[in-house]
Order: structure tokens, then C-alpha cells, then sequence
């Protein structure tokens, strides 16, 4: 029996890091999130660009019109029989529990101190710090912190080399085969 994954973590934790490698080496499907919501917001708006932002509030607002579940419902209608998924970017405790009421999950956060995280966006997003901190504090990633309690694991991902965060996340998969 294999368990699915679901990956929280706030932006530049690693939680695409972790997604690829466990595509890579462990053969997981990746179903993020933020494409769902992309494919749905490309529908309603083909002539707007979507921004981070954009997307921030759109999904506000369809979580305010369908429920907070909304997403969870839409990405479980790719899942395949017989693969094994790690969900990217939950951001609802209930689309936690949506998964969980039809898939064998567990649930990872992946914590990196803030000034770590700002590197990495700075870095990858070309932001700066007061940018960092009005994305940090939208009401979307305000839940993320709620997560951490109810997590089977957390993986600290404070490091500067890839390898570094590899080798936690293999003794991660350790742990999940033993389950």
C-alpha cells in the first residue's frame, strides 16, 4: 500500500524542490494546485495575465463562491487508479480533508526560516523584502502556519545546496515505507 502526498509549506520553503524529486526518483504524479486554479482562471479570463496576485485573489474568491474545498474537489478528478500522487500547495485545511476522505494521504509541511525563503524568491522571483513580506501576509497564505500542527511530517529545509534537502527527503521515504 502506497500513501499520496501532500505538500504545504509557504513560498520558497522547497515544496517544488520536494514535488520533482519525488517525481524523479520515487515515480509520484505531481498535482499542484496553483495549475488547477490557473486552467480555471485561463477559462474565465483567456485575456488577463495571471499573476501571482491575480491568482491569490481569484482563488479567494471561487473558495468564497464554491466552498473552501473547491480545489480539492477539481484536482481529484485527475487522479488515476493505481498512481501515486503528491499534491503541491495546499492552502485550505479542508482541501486536506477532502483528499483524505477518498485517498490514503499523508500530510508534509516544509518549514524554511523567512530570511531563507526571501533569498530564494529574491533570487528566483526577482523580489524585494517589502514585496515578500505583503505576498507573506495575504490572507491565502496566512492558513499555511495551521498546517504544521497537523502534519505526519515536517522537513526543515533551512539549506543552501539541493543535496543537502535530497538526503532528508530520502530519509523521509524511509520512514513512509516502514508505515
Amino acid at each position: 500500500m502506497h500513501f499520496h502526498l501532500g505538500v504545504v509549506g509557504k513560498r520558497g520553503s522547497g515544496k517544488t524542490l520536494f514535488c520533482k524529486y519525488l517525481s524523479e526518483k520515487y515515480g509520484y504524479e505531481i498535482l499542484r494546485f496553483s495549475d488547477i486554479l490557473k486552467e480555471i482562471a485561463k477559462q474565465q479570463y483567456p485575456d488577463k495575465e495571471i499573476t501571482k496576485k491575480f491568482l491569490q485573489d481569484f482563488g479567494l474568491k471561487m473558495k468564497k463562491e464554491y466552498g473552501k474545498d473547491f480545489l480539492a474537489k477539481k484536482i481529484l478528478e485527475k487522479v488515476e487508479e493505481g498512481k501515486k500522487y503528491v499534491f503541491d500547495g495546499l492552502r485550505e485545511l479542508e482541501e486536506f480533508f477532502t483528499l483524505k476522505k477518498r485517498l490514503k494521504i499523508l500530510l508534509i509541511y516544509i518549514h524554511a526560516d523567512d530570511q531563507i525563503r526571501f533569498q530564494r524568491l529574491k533570487k528566483r522571483d526577482n523580489i524585494n523584502f517589502e514585496n515578500f513580506k505583503i505576498a507573506d501576509s495575504h490572507p491565502v497564505e496566512k492558513n499555511i502556519e495551521k498546517f504544521k500542527d497537523m502534519a505526519e511530517f515536517v522537513l526543515i529545509n533551512n539549506f543552501s545546496k539541493s543535496e543537502e534537502f535530497y538526503k532528508k527527503i530520502d530519509e523521509l521515504m524511509e520512514k513512509i515505507k516502514k508505515l
